[in-house]
């Protein structure tokens, strides 16, 4: 067999003892050279082993390899793949010693309405509380009552057949219902720009992603639903409102389509509302609209403080078993004095004031945003902001880390892998900096980078 007639063949020959080892290093370095792109197929395990001459389970050897560290993935029936982002890490964390405009730190400021509301809080606990070992909030009547007033604030209607959980935090509730409900090699659809961490938390359980593109109302059904005729979708997820990092919030025809489709088609949405307290409308959850097949995050780092760690999961019951077992294993108990915390400020209202405070410093931060590009820009604390056409991404990062400007690059989000093409964006984090005219300074500079004109 001649290696024209083969999708790829290891860059290196010979070969080096350890055989598998080295096919696998081959692969990897056509995956960071960019030989094989994202979705490309490699050849057969039985062609591959017999253009190499060498057993067939040598090959196997080196494609468990590359499936085990996330550079591949399999489709039953079809063959073996490359996976996008599988050696890039776009793991989201701030970075200390710059202006730092891409983590989402909305009330990290010092003299918020966030703290102090805290140090009340922190005040009024009970410290026997933080000594008992405790797995059963909804067992704790002051828990329940919590839990129960804040998703009436968010306007979520909850039944009996429904149950909440509380975790450490949004990335520790994907974590929760990836390893709960999903296996390896299950495929879940996102949008072409999805949550960096979500990306990175599926490739480490060897979760496929399957990403379609957004408009203006959110998610392209249409293309999910062509999906559903050639794969076998496990779940979908969505940030319905202002998605991150795209800004875009899903309708409410869009909301419902996507709950009719998980009905028929039997996926699970999980939706993560993580800034449902902004969407001032309160638009119908997805859980709302197809309760047995949703799982629903709210989170509360970008309400309070990002290191005060709770998230809120709710699902039907008939998930409880798995969801509780997965949570045990990843947690042991739940987050005692970080949930102390959140039930005080719910059960006193003072959340609903840092939210106040919160909103108003995103409305003074968005003006002068507004201002600085001369557009007009959603509600948010972060804005997705397009790169000139003719200016290389790459020039981009590299003036602005010079400048000690930290943003987050739209590669970083993208499900799919770097596509060739020329709208490459920027998201920019206009509520991390506190001081307005510092603020201004930098968002000047992040124009003149990002423009030709």
């Amino acid at each position: 067999m001649n290696d024209y007639e083969l999708s790829w063949v290891p860059s290196k020959l010979p070969l080096e003892k350890t055989f598998y080892k080295s096919i696998y290093q081959s692969l990897y370095d056509d995956i960071l050279t960019g030989v094989l792109k994202p979705h490309d197929q490699l050849p057969s395990q039985r062609e591959l082993s017999y253009f190499l001459d060498i057993h067939f389970t040598t090959v196997t050897h080196a494609y468990d390899l590359g499936l085990k560290n996330g550079l591949l993935y399999t489709e039953k029936g079809r063959g073996t793949f490359i996976s996008p982002n599988g050696i890039s890490d776009y793991t989201i964390q701030g970075k200390e010693g710059v202006n730092d405009l891409g983590i989402l730190n909305v009330t990290s400021v010092e003299n918020s309405s966030a703290e102090f509301y805290v140090k009340e809080a922190i005040k009024n606990i009970p410290v026997k509380k933080l000594l008992r070992y405790f797995t059963n909030s909804s067992l704790d009547e002051s828990y329940a009552r919590a839990t129960q007033k804040w998703f009436e604030y968010l306007k979520i209607d909850v039944s009996d057949d429904m149950v909440s959980l509380i975790t450490n935090g949004g990335q520790n509730a994907l974590a929760i219902i990836l390893t709960a409900l999903f296996k390896p090699s299950d495929t879940i659809v996102v949008d072409d720009f999805t949550y960096s961490n979500f990306i990175e938390l599926a490739k480490t359980l060897h979760i496929k992603l399957l990403s379609i593109s957004q408009d203006d109302e959110g998610m392209k059904l249409d293309q999910l639903e062509d999906m559903l005729t050639t794969h076998v979708v496990a779940g979908v997820y969505v940030m319905p409102f202002r998605s991150n990092p795209t800004n875009v919030a899903m309708s409410i025809t869009r909301r419902e389509k996507l709950a009719s489709l998980s009905i028929s088609h039997n996926f699970l949405i999980i939706e993560d509302d993580y800034l449902r307290y902004l969407d001032v409308e309160k638009t119908k959850a997805i859980i709302n609209l197809a309760p047995s097949h949703t799982i629903y995050l709210s989170s509360f780092s970008k309400i309070v403080a990002p290191g005060i760690r709770v998230a809120l999961i709710l699902f039907d019951k008939k998930f409880e078993q798995k969801i509780k077992h997965s949570f045990t294993n990843l947690n042991l108990q739940e987050p005692t004095l970080d949930f102390e915390i959140i039930k005080y400020l719910i059960n006193h209202d003072f959340v609903l004031k840092i939210i106040d405070s919160q909103m108003k410093q995103i409305k003074t931060s968005l003006t002068l945003f507004e201002n600085v590009f001369e557009t007009k820009a959603p509600l948010s604390p972060f804005q997705w902001v397009k790169i000139d056409s003719a200016i290389n991404i790459k020039q981009v990062k590299e003036r602005l880390d010079k400048l000690g400007i930290h943003v987050l690059y739209s590669p970083q989000f993208q499900a799919g892998g770097w596509k060739s093409n020329n709208n490459y964006f920027i998201r920019v984090s206009i509520t991390a900096i506190n001081d307005l005219v510092k603020l201004e300074k930098l968002l000047l500079t992040i124009k003149r980078t990002i423009s030709s004109s």
